[in-house]
């Protein structure tokens, strides 16, 4: 079993394929990541091989672990993954629907400033895809079904859309939210 903890579980999650098809399909945004490793808990039961899953409490924009930070931190300090700032994106569902975002945003009365560049977290080329390629395969075929699941379900939608799914599905998580959706 190749997940023993949660930086292998990032690993994992960045190197299996997404919407795309495509082995490393980068994460796009801190808060999206945070999704989904809670969806990995939540609807993939990876807390069974990760028990520190568990640690997310409810926060600004849902559910949040703050080991999130040490475990990216580390990766990059290893080299396996790479932050990279990108312009960000903010999809919306309804009638108000824009592609980009510049400046700020009121979002049910709460103000959005300074989203100047997102935090886009792929694997290294190199040891970054070596050692996620060989975590990948360590893992048996329900495993590897079940993050391509999640990463395919929820990387690619729209930023709206999964934080109002994350908050109907698990409202527990949403009730500290400064955002009213």
């Amino acid at each position: 079993m190749a997940i023993q903890n949660t930086v292998d579980l990032l690993i994992a999650l960045v190197y299996a394929p997404g919407a795309t098809g495509l082995e490393g399909e980068p994460i796009r945004g801190f808060t999206r990541l945070q999704k989904l490793l809670f969806l990995l808990w939540k609807e993939a039961s990876f807390d069974e091989y990760v028990p520190e899953l568990r640690q997310f409490v409810a926060y600004n924009y849902g559910p949040f672990s703050s080991n999130v930070y040490d475990d990216i931190e580390f990766a990059e300090s290893i080299g396996l993954i790479s932050v990279k700032k990108a312009r960000p994106e903010l999809k919306l569902e309804n009638t108000d629907e824009i592609e980009s975002y510049e400046g700020s945003l009121d979002l049910s009365g709460i103000e959005i400033d300074d989203l100047k560049t997102r935090e886009d977290f792929e694997l290294t080329e190199g040891r970054g895809m070596e050692i996620a390629r060989e975590i990948w395969h360590e893992l048996d075929e329900d495993q590897r079904r079940r993050l391509q699941k999640v990463k395919a379900s929820y990387n690619q939608m729209p930023f709206m859309r999964l934080i109002r799914y994350v908050y109907s599905e698990y409202p527990d998580y949403a009730k500290k939210s400064i955002l009213l959706i």
